[in-house]
């Protein structure tokens, strides 16, 4: 696939293809452009985001997302939110809902930071929860929570074995 974007040529043939997560509804792809800057491709469509909403989508989608960021390095955008030639600058488009992945039409609201309260009251047992829970949504706090309700129950045992 090629084509403009952003005033850059892009070439998935030409291209590195870093990642591809599919799921039923289609699949979304990353690549990396010899020029250092990296896109999205979903459905046919050439996209972007901020690189923050990238890692969180590699983190999201990948078993070992620090090999595919590092993979990455220090690669930014093809294109920056509001600069000359981006295509949401240029058609107005409505807002992406809150929480949105990549694929903006799937709203993925982030977890509160109350669910680390499981696993701070029933230690282990709470980071199971937590972790099963939330696996799918976000699973870099869903392992947060799993090694917190570990680490309570070890500190826990520690604790009753040198006062018992």
């Amino acid at each position: 696939m090629k084509g403009t974007y952003c005033g850059r040529e892009l070439d998935t043939e030409r291209d590195e293809l870093i990642a591809t997560a599919r799921h039923d509804d289609g699949a979304e792809s990353l690549y990396l452009e010899p020029g250092g800057k990296y896109y999205f491709v979903i459905d046919g469509r050439i996209g972007f985001n901020e690189p923050e909403e990238m890692k969180e989508w590699v983190r999201d989608h990948f078993d070992d997302p620090e090999s595919i960021l590092a993979r990455m390095g220090g690669a930014g955008p093809v294109c920056s939110r509001g600069a000359p030639g981006d295509p949401a600058r240029e058609a107005p488009r409505d807002p992406p809902a809150r929480g949105a992945g990549p694929r903006g039409g799937r709203p993925r609201d982030p977890p509160g930071r109350a669910w680390y309260l499981l696993p701070v009251f029933l230690f282990l047992m709470g980071g199971l929860i937590m972790f099963f829970v939330l696996r799918d949504r976000d699973r870099y706090m869903a392992r947060n929570g799993l090694l917190l309700g570990a680490a309570l129950t070890a500190a826990s045992l520690g604790i009753g074995a040198l006062v018992g």
